[in-house]
């Protein structure tokens, strides 16, 4: 669902949005709203990293599959340049930004959601090019929302 909020976006941007499933994951359980919240992020962040990294193939790709219980994953992976290393450690630390107009509270928040659901957000730079992020979110119920 939320792929399809940013569908115009990425195509405005000449991006391409690929998604692959997982053929059967178990559910997370959360706040729809807020876990549809980091994903936004997360897509809207690739699309324009994407977009402005100079790649010949403007992609972003996403998909989901199990991993090591309980989790089940989402990632996130454009074809932009990649975060440079020196400031892989600081992204998720409010107001630190990559991006000339950015605020720096985007993946901030994102990893405080994830992390109240009891969950993880991973990034890491693919030797191949851009950046990979990694949402893992539990499938048994097991979290504080904070509510």
């Amino acid at each position: 669902d939320t792929i399809r909020l940013v569908a115009n976006e990425a195509l405005l941007h000449g991006v391409t949005i690929q998604f692959f499933p997982a053929p059967a994951s178990p559910v997370a359980r959360g706040d729809t709203v807020q876990i549809q919240q980091v994903i936004l992020n997360l897509l809207t962040n690739a699309i324009s990293a994407a977009a402005n990294g100079g790649a010949p193939t403007r992609k972003v790709t996403v998909w989901t599959a199990v991993t090591t219980a309980p989790y089940v994953e989402l990632g996130v992976h454009d074809s932009g340049k990649g975060i440079p290393e020196a400031d892989l450690g600081r992204v998720f630390e409010p107001f630190f930004s990559t991006k000339v107009d950015g605020l720096g509270i985007g993946l901030a928040i994102s990893h405080t959601i994830v992390e109240a659901h009891g969950g993880r957000l991973l990034v890491e730079n693919d030797p191949a090019g851009g950046a990979i992020f990694r949402v893992h979110l539990r499938t048994d119920g097991n979290h504080d929302s904070g509510a």
